[in-house]
């Protein structure tokens, strides 16, 4: 894939995901990651981020709405790259994500410290 076509659709997904991460109610990422923290151990507040983030990615609000659309970004990319840039484009939107959260006043990766610090403290 060419370079400058590559960088136009990872930028495409950043900004998917920014917007999604301003407008996607359904994506209440700053919830369901409580509920992620309560089912395992975590120390580290990235760990604990990626798990839910990864937990989304499972469901059939961000399948259907995100990675069916993603597939089809992708379609005309041979096999051999098709994982790695699938996967790329994933972590882009979850990038932008993040940021949209944090334009409208939600700090997933606060959320996650504090969660952690509260644990440690008691």
């Amino acid at each position: 894939m060419e370079n400058i076509n590559y960088q136009k659709l990872l930028n495409k997904w950043y900004n998917i995901g920014f917007k999604a991460g301003k407008k996607d109610k359904w994506m209440d990422v700053e919830n369901t990651i409580k509920d992620t923290y309560k089912e395992g151990k975590f120390e580290d507040p990235y760990n604990l981020v990626y798990t839910d983030l990864e937990q989304w990615e499972q469901t059939d609000h961000f399948n259907l709405k995100y990675v069916n659309n993603m597939s089809k970004d992708i379609k005309i990319i041979s096999d051999d790259e098709r994982i790695d840039i699938f996967t790329e484009i994933k972590n882009k939107f979850w990038d932008g994500f993040l940021v949209g959260r944090e334009k409208i006043g939600i700090d997933i990766f606060k959320i996650a410290k504090d969660l952690i610090k509260k644990e440690a403290i008691c």
